[in-house]
């Protein structure tokens, strides 16, 4: 009996053991108080920003569960839940043309390959087209096996809209180059032609002069000179264009211009176009600088 007395815990021993239970109560209750707080923290923060993060656990190498934050709303227009009732759901609404694109990196995900960021165009719930920006991060066990993924996805439409308007405008500033170019060697052309032209009507104002009125070669000449003028206008416009000459405000007789940019017209138009021409009166005029002539 004395034996058996002295096994059994004394007073002492059971209430070091109490208090020791206590401590770990109080620890435990401590650990799982600071746990809410910083998952509320982190539930907070994702309602906050303008991205969305959601992470997909694997199973034997096959997603088995998917969790998206708050505010996938405001990227995608779909609820949490509304992926929880649709597994397939986030592949559906990748724009078509990107859904094999999307498949291939994501078989590329499961088997545990790092890959760069995403980017795609998906379908809003509100049916516009919107491009986001997925960035993955996997997750591994001590052996190497990937356990889950955890993803950041950011809506990049205003960005994507940026850049393609950049390249409209740098598509445009070559153009305009080009143009600038053109017209700078149009000019030294036209400068060229204009010296030969300048031999072509001088020298056939002189043959003029010393033809008689009745010549049959008159004729013949007027048609040079006529047609002299009419290269000497061009080079004066292709000046003009070129910004190499003073663009002084000039009247135009616009009957004159139509009647030419019919016989021009008429050159280059099939004969089964039918075209038709109506009189204008001669005494209109405008003081004016013809705009096909001028770059913008």
């Amino acid at each position: 009996m004395t034996e058996e007395k002295s096994q059994k815990p004394s007073y002492n021993d059971l209430e070091k053991k109490i208090r020791k239970l206590e401590n770990q109560v109080k620890a435990n209750v401590n650990a799982k108080k600071a746990f809410t707080e910083i998952n509320d923290r982190y539930c907070r923060f994702l309602e906050t920003v303008s991205n969305y993060v959601y992470t997909v656990d694997i199973e034997k190498g096959q997603p088995a569960t998917a969790m998206h934050s708050p505010n996938c709303i405001a990227v995608t227009g779909y609820t949490p839940e509304e992926y929880d009732d649709n597994p397939d759901l986030w592949l559906k609404m990748v724009h078509t043309d990107d859904r094999q694109y999307v498949i291939d990196h994501t078989n590329r995900i499961h088997l545990g390959e790092l890959i760069p960021p995403l980017e795609h165009r998906i379908y809003h719930k509100d049916a516009s087209i919107r491009w986001i920006r997925n960035t993955i991060v996997p997750r591994f066990d001590d052996d190497g096996t990937l356990i889950a993924y955890d993803a950041l996805v950011s809506d990049i439409t205003e960005l994507k809209k940026s850049e393609q308007e950049k390249g409209q405008l740098q598509a445009q500033l070559r153009q305009m180059q080009k143009m600038e170019a053109i017209g700078t060697l149009a000019g030294g052309i036209a400068h060229d032609f204009n010296n030969i032209l300048g031999a072509i009507l001088g020298f056939g104002s002189l043959a003029m002069e010393e033809l008689g009125e009745n010549h049959t070669a008159r004729a013949d000449l007027e048609q040079v000179l006529l047609a002299g003028n009419r290269a000497k206008d061009l080079v004066r416009q292709i000046l003009t264009f070129s910004r190499q000459t003073e663009q002084d405000r000039h009247p135009l007789q616009v009957h004159l211009i139509i009647k030419e940019t019919i016989k021009l017209l008429r050159a280059s138009i099939p004969s089964t176009i039918i075209s038709f021409q109506r009189s204008t009166p001669k005494a209109v005029r405008y003081w004016l600088i013809p705009q096909r002539f001028i770059k913008s």
